[in-house]
């Protein structure tokens, strides 16, 4: 029985497959079977009960203690539990307990010595192309004849074993995946909080490192600008905050999708449009959606601006600017006065303003 000789003839229909089922048969199935050991009248194809039914390949006919079923599938079909569902239940009404599904180089075997579904009873798999060499050795190995006929019980071993694995891989990529999972929302609940000068994250911080050496004049706004990448902006002394009465203001009723974008932190002696398009933590090709720009302050509507085009944050794209790897900005020009109408002066609508939300980036669509 060569294992190894099996593998690599399958391996050399990679690039050139079978063009069907049949051919799939002839070329690949039928030849690792017979290195499997099973000799031509150990495998009858297509042998039909009293009621007219068969699956695709008998094995061992003629050891009704080892007897098992193969159905087979052409080398560019992709297998489902649903393909063996024929097969099992042949080997269901004439108590045999293996089948196999294959198209070549993925191989399934499944046990219907257990309860459920083509799913729940699938004991074993593996791709002759992706899975390592030892890996397809051994399930080769398993359903080879020197196997399937011993009374050590090898292949129930063989799928016991393989369920074990199985279920082991399954419960690691269960951990893994919870592992991700607060990891973002770990991510996300620090960059909340640590862009945002108000959290308490950040008072915590704050008063632990202006104990340091050298930190006693340290500000949040300090602290918010090393986690967000943004350096400190200062207002001028005759440039004070405004503050700005929305209570009084009309809400916008968005005609357009809008990505709107507080500028609450921005340099008072940058010019509006300066201030908005530069530069921030999004994606590309969200921000390519937006029809229309808006600069918000205090939650009131400020400034609409059309964006031609959006750029990473780097020194070639914006002379002049401090690179900001990761984030980006727009070029583009003031929207027009009819659009300006819609927006300017208006109040940004309660939904887009949530208590404590950090962000400076909200989306109307």
């Amino acid at each position: 029985m060569d294992i190894a000789a099996a593998i690599q003839e399958a391996l050399e229909y990679r690039d050139d497959p079978p063009p069907n089922e049949a051919s799939t048969c002839e070329w690949v199935i039928l030849p690792i079977l017979h290195k499997l050991g099973y000799a031509k009248r150990d495998v009858v194809s297509r042998d039909a009960d009293s009621a007219g039914k068969f699956p695709d390949y008998t094995l061992l006919p003629g050891d009704p203690q080892h007897t098992f079923y193969l159905e087979a599938k052409a080398w560019k079909k992709d297998l489902e539990d649903r393909h063996a569902n024929q097969a099992l239940n042949y080997a269901n009404q004439n108590g045999r307990r293996w089948v196999v599904l294959t198209n070549g180089h993925h191989w399934r075997l499944y046990d219907n010595n257990i309860c459920g579904l083509p799913s729940d009873k699938m004991a074993a798999e593996m791709h002759i192309e992706n899975e390592n060499r030892d890996q397809a050795m051994r399930f080769l190995e398993a359903i080879g004849k020197a196997s399937v006929c011993s009374d050590k019980d090898m292949l129930p071993r063989f799928a016991t074993e393989e369920a074990e694995r199985r279920k082991r891989a399954l419960e690691e990529e269960a951990r893994r995946k919870e592992l991700e999972a607060r990891r973002s929302r770990l991510s996300a609940v620090l960059e909340a909080e640590l862009t945002s000068q108000s959290s308490p994250l950040v008072a915590a911080m704050l008063a632990n490192l202006r104990t340091r050496e050298g930190l006693g004049d340290l500000t949040a706004a300090d602290l918010v600008a090393h986690f967000s990448g943004t350096p400190p902006e200062k207002q001028t002394p005759d440039a004070p905050p405004v503050k700005i009465d929305t209570a009084r203001s009309e809400p916008a009723v968005f005609q357009h999708k809008a990505l709107l974008i507080s500028v609450n932190r921005s340099a008072t002696k940058k010019s509006l449009y300066e201030a908005t398009r530069y530069a921030w933590k999004i994606k590309r090709s969200t921000a390519e959606q937006a029809e229309i720009v808006l600069a918000t302050r205090q939650g009131k509507i400020v400034g609409a601006f059309i964006a031609h085009r959006w750029l990473e944050a780097t020194a070639e794209n914006f002379p002049g600017r401090d690179p900001m790897p990761g984030r980006f900005g727009f070029e583009g020009e003031d929207a027009p006065e009819n659009i300006k109408k819609l927006y300017v002066g208006k109040r940004v609508p309660n939904e887009y303003r949530k208590p404590g939300a950090a962000n400076p980036i909200k989306y109307t669509w």
